[in-house]
């Protein structure tokens, strides 16, 4: 049953937390509950809030956004974003590179929560498994990108309480990979005899399909280049005057 008071709203939402504010720019929630519980996982890629916020609120009581229980007055849902600590280094989910979707887990619905930094990708997904209890389940999956194995820590929490888990992750066969692409890329750069971008002992900025180096460009009329800019240029070897 509904309380009256909850037919009221009466916030000042440019009080506390950026998190508190429900209408940020970008913003996704993603509701989660069996009826014993009550989550949404809050996705803001803009950078106003929390990038990847989880909110557990009080399943029987329709209440503001800042009283979910997860909620802190000073550090909003920050700390329930996930941190892989290796070494002196820290890496969570930065403004921008998060993506969230629906998907199955268990055969239940769930939200899949993906975002890479440097070294690591990781995948999150947040599901009740069981109908008759009130659980959240919040699965963490790392991958490691570097060539190199690594121990990592793990952590999350809410409010001021924190649980973490130390992980060995083999090394990544994408690290091996990309170094590589990175110095098949760089013999090609150099040293390629056709398509390579040194002539002469010098740098050039491109080539034509038949590997000789293109000294001058010229636009096609149907181009519509915006007006001022040069519809030809040619390239002069400054060791000829």
């Amino acid at each position: 049953m509904i309380d009256v008071k909850e037919h009221f709203y009466d916030d000042d939402p440019s009080r506390g937390h950026a998190d508190v504010r429900t209408r940020l720019k970008d913003a996704s929630y993603f509701f989660l509950g069996n009826g014993l519980i009550q989550a949404a996982v809050q996705i803001f890629p803009s950078g106003e809030g929390t990038p990847v916020g989880l909110l557990i609120m009080d399943p029987e009581r329709l209440a503001k956004k800042r009283e979910a229980l997860t909620m802190s007055h000073q550090s909003g849902l920050e700390h329930t974003l996930v941190h892989i600590l290796s070494g002196k280094s820290s890496f969570t989910c930065r403004d921008g590179n998060v993506h969230a979707c629906w998907t199955n887990a268990d055969s239940v619905p769930a939200v899949h929560v993906s975002w890479r930094s440097m070294a690591f990708d990781v995948d999150e997904f947040f599901f009740c498994c069981e109908l008759s209890k009130p659980v959240l389940v919040r699965e963490v999956r790392v991958k490691n990108l570097q060539k190199r194995p690594a121990t990592v820590l793990v952590k999350t929490g809410c409010l001021d309480c924190f649980v973490e888990k130390r992980v060995a992750l083999k090394g990544g066969e994408e690290g091996l990979y990309w170094e590589a692409e990175a110095r098949r890329l760089k013999q090609a750069f150099l040293a390629d005899k056709r398509y390579g971008l040194v002539d002469e002992g010098r740098f050039i900025k491109r080539r034509s399909a038949d590997g000789s180096v293109q000294k001058s460009i010229e636009a096609l009329v149907e181009a519509r280049l915006p007006d001022g800019v040069p519809r030809a240029s040619c390239h002069r070897n400054p060791a000829q005057g």
